[in-house]
């Protein structure tokens, strides 16, 4: 690109441009540049070439940077004034950047960088707006920032949160796992166990009769309508709403093999026609509640 072919340039001003990529190496061809702003950009790069010894002001501000602050700043020893604020950087201060003698401005601001901060060279004099919004920082009471800890303890610490960092989403990940499985165990299992059928016949010979029209029929399954009881539930004989007369047979479903005597009589009905059978009208099957409802035979028994 011509632009680094500039050797006499002395001030570059590329921000607020919407740039992205990396700064090229070529940038060390400018060895007179004292001045290069590339704030309000997106996505540029930290790294800069530790060659521009001229450089006094360099801005990256507000580029959504990631990552550590390179080594390479340390080497722009004629640097008084550096603005990395607003960015995503993270880690720790270089301890090279002691060495920026001439530093006068120094904005770090609103990034996520960690542990303590430098404390010999031009940080001896910086206030505490250049760290701001530093929650991980540690250092001087006169900088705002959290007391830094021993040596060991802060290690320990930082152990302890990259340990949290790398184990903690792998146990909630498999506890997630767990809780599924259970999950559809428990489903599979409660299907076995009770297998609800709406239907033991064909939809076509079947008169659909609700629970409702079932309790009226019998006065709330009233005992002036209990005509007997069986070995799996009780017969009351009901008066449908078009005045039908049947039987209508509800099952204990405290008894497990009450589930089985309701599918057994519905097989049954299905395929054996004879006279002497009760004709079955429908079925009301619930989870809570199951009956047959059959013509009703006076002075018979539907336990026979």
């Amino acid at each position: 690109m011509t632009l680094w072919r500039l050797s006499n340039l002395l001030e570059l001003d590329l921000s607020s441009n919407f740039l992205r990529g990396s700064v090229p190496l070529d940038v060390g061809n400018l060895k007179v540049l004292i001045s290069m702003d590339l704030s309000n950009n997106r996505n540029l790069p930290s790294t800069i070439n530790g060659d521009l010894n001229s450089l006094i002001y360099l801005s990256f501000a507000e580029n959504s940077l990631q990552g550590q602050i390179p080594d390479s700043f340390g080497h722009l020893t004629s640097l008084e004034f550096l603005d990395l604020s607003r960015n995503r950087l993270s880690g720790v201060i270089p301890k090279s950047m002691e060495a920026l003698s001439h530093l006068k401005y120094l904005n770090f601001s609103f990034n996520r960088l960690e542990c303590e901060i430098p404390t010999e060279g031009p940080f001896q004099n910086l206030s505490a707006e250049s760290f701001g919004s530093n929650e991980a920082l540690c250092g001087s009471p006169r900088l705002q920032v959290t007391p830094c800890k021993a040596g060991s303890d802060h290690r320990l610490n930082r152990a302890w949160v990259l340990m949290l960092k790398c184990i903690l989403p792998a146990i909630i990940s498999a506890m997630l796992l767990v809780t599924l499985i259970i999950i559809l165990v428990r489903y599979r299992n409660s299907k076995r166990k009770v297998p609800i059928r709406e239907t033991s016949l064909p939809l076509a010979t079947w008169r659909r009769i609700s629970y409702y029209e079932l309790r009226v029929a019998t006065d709330g399954f009233n005992e002036s309508c209990l005509t007997g009881t069986g070995t799996f539930g009780s017969v009351y004989k009901g008066t449908l709403s078009d005045s039908a007369t049947v039987a209508v047979k509800v099952f204990d479903l405290r008894i497990n093999r009450a589930f089985r005597s309701l599918d057994s009589e519905c097989e049954v009905m299905r395929s054996v026609r004879h006279r002497n059978l009760v004709k079955v009208i429908s079925t009301c099957s619930k989870e809570i509640f199951k009956a047959l409802v059959l013509e009703f035979m006076p002075n018979g028994s539907l336990e026979k």
